[in-house]
C-alpha cells in the first residue's frame, strides 16, 4: 500500500516538474522580452506557490521512502532502490528513473536561467557604465577615440 502511494506521489512530483518547467521558460520569455516587473514579479510569485507545494509532496515522499526502505531492509539510497525495484517492481522502477531524468532536466533549465539573468545583468551594467560617463567622470573612449598613442605601423608590430 505505502509503495502505491509513493508511486502516486512521484508521479505527482513528476507533473509538477512540467509545470514548473513550463513556468521557467514562460519567465525566461519574460527575461528576454524585457518585459515589465509586474508581469516579471507574477510569474514568480506563481513559481514559489507552486514551490511550496513541491516541497510539502517531497517531504511526504521522503517520509513514505525511508518507510518503504525500512520495511523491505533496503538502504536508503537512490541506487539501492532503484536495484530494488528493478527486480520486483519494475513500473516502480520506471517511475523513479522519469522522475530522476525530469529532475536533471529542471536543473539543467535553471542553470540555463541563471546565465540569461547573469548576461542580461553584465549587459545592464555595461550600457549603464557608457552612458553615464557624466556621473562617473570616466570614459571608455577618449575624444579622438581609443588608445590614440599605440603606433600600428609595420615597424611598431612585433608579432
Amino acid at each position: 500500500m505505502k509503495f502505491n502511494n509513493l508511486i502516486d506521489i512521484i508521479r505527482k512530483e513528476k507533473k509538477l516538474l512540467s509545470d514548473f518547467f513550463d513556468m521557467v521558460n514562460e519567465l525566461e520569455d519574460l527575461l528576454i522580452k524585457k518585459e515589465s516587473t509586474d508581469k516579471i514579479n507574477a510569474k514568480l510569485t506563481e513559481i514559489s506557490k507552486s514551490s511550496s507545494e513541491f516541497e510539502k509532496i517531497d517531504i511526504e515522499r521522503d517520509k513514505l521512502t525511508k518507510e518503504y526502505c525500512e520495511e523491505n531492509n533496503i538502504a536508503f539510497s537512490l541506487k539501492d532502490i532503484v536495484d530494488y525495484l528493478s527486480k520486483y517492481n519494475k513500473e516502480g522502477a520506471i517511475e523513479i528513473a522519469e522522475f530522476i531524468e525530469k529532475l536533471n532536466q529542471f536543473a539543467l533549465k535553471l542553470d540555463e536561467l541563471r546565465e540569461i539573468i547573469s548576461f542580461q545583468n553584465n549587459l545592464n551594467n555595461s550600457i549603464f557604465k557608457l552612458f553615464n560617463v557624466q556621473n562617473t567622470g570616466k570614459s571608455t573612449y577618449g575624444r579622438n577615440g581609443f588608445n590614440n598613442s599605440s603606433d600600428n605601423s609595420s615597424t611598431g608590430w612585433r608579432g
